[in-house]
């Protein structure tokens, strides 16, 4: 799998980068560390919403939840703000060995999946892959 890192972000004091990587048009990979405050989520949603309008489709998006340690609860209000416009994102799956923020996310994915986006929590990379390359 051919992955080439198409956007990043570092915030100042550094408790957070996060890079999103192109598998193939339209699949894309996060790689989020540290804590992620409200201005990652921001820059992260902006640049999903301007790469689906250059697409020209919705996105399918991988999450690896390894390194995430939190997510700010502004951050968190400001996903699901997002997410309840029109979302560019299609369907998403986390996988990783952080099972503290697989089951946040899973939980916060539930929220989400109300508002038309489905979600789906994977131990590794393949499986996840291949569950949101399916219909």
């Amino acid at each position: 799998m051919n992955e080439k890192e198409i956007w990043s972000y570092e915030n100042q004091d550094k408790t957070n980068t996060n890079f999103v990587c192109e598998i193939e048009s339209g699949v894309l990979i996060n790689y989020p560390t540290g804590i992620l405050y409200e201005e990652g989520a921001r820059q992260l949603f902006t640049f999903f919403k301007e790469y689906s309008e250059k697409i020209k489709k919705k996105i399918l998006l991988l999450i690896d939840n390894s390194a995430v340690k939190s997510i700010d609860k502004k951050a968190r209000e400001l996903v699901i703000e997002f997410v309840k416009k029109e979302s560019p994102i299609k369907k998403a799956a986390t996988f990783g060995k952080n099972h503290v923020m697989a089951n946040f996310i899973s939980l916060f994915a539930t929220i989400m999946c109300k508002m038309n986006l489905i979600h789906h929590a994977f131990k590794n990379k393949e499986d996840a892959l291949v569950w949101l390359k399916k219909g």
